[in-house]
């Protein structure tokens, strides 16, 4: 009885761990290598989402569904002796298109999806 008790609880521990690693989000990002750079895909970005930038405004464009969260970050500024991380938002969308402008080219904007 032990051993079929076992196995049923591998099974039933699978199925959970299946289920939250489909059920959960993805996230896609593009990121500058420099300040002032154009944005560039990481990893598969590209294919899930178009990118058209000019200089500090940014149009996207989902090619995977509706996008749950849009977060861009902005360089770090120094000024002296006083250093400023850079400007981080973080919307909720649930669309497939949109603008970003956050008043100076990003460093990196990342794209989330649900799954």
């Amino acid at each position: 009885m032990l051993s079929v008790t076992t196995a049923l609880t591998r099974v039933v521990v699978g199925l959970a761990l299946a289920a939250i690693i489909t059920a959960s989000a993805s996230t896609v990002t593009w990121s500058a290598p420099a300040p002032g750079a154009d944005l560039q895909p990481v990893g598969d970005a590209a294919g899930r989402v178009m990118i058209t930038q000019d200089g500090a405004d940014v149009v996207w464009v989902s090619e995977d569904g509706p996008v749950a969260t849009v977060m861009t970050l902005g360089w770090e500024v120094q000024d002296g002796n006083v250093e400023l991380g850079g400007a981080m938002t973080l919307e909720t969308v649930y669309r497939t298109t949109g603008e970003i402008g956050i008043g100076e080219p990003p460093k990196s904007v990342s794209f989330t999806f649900e799954s």
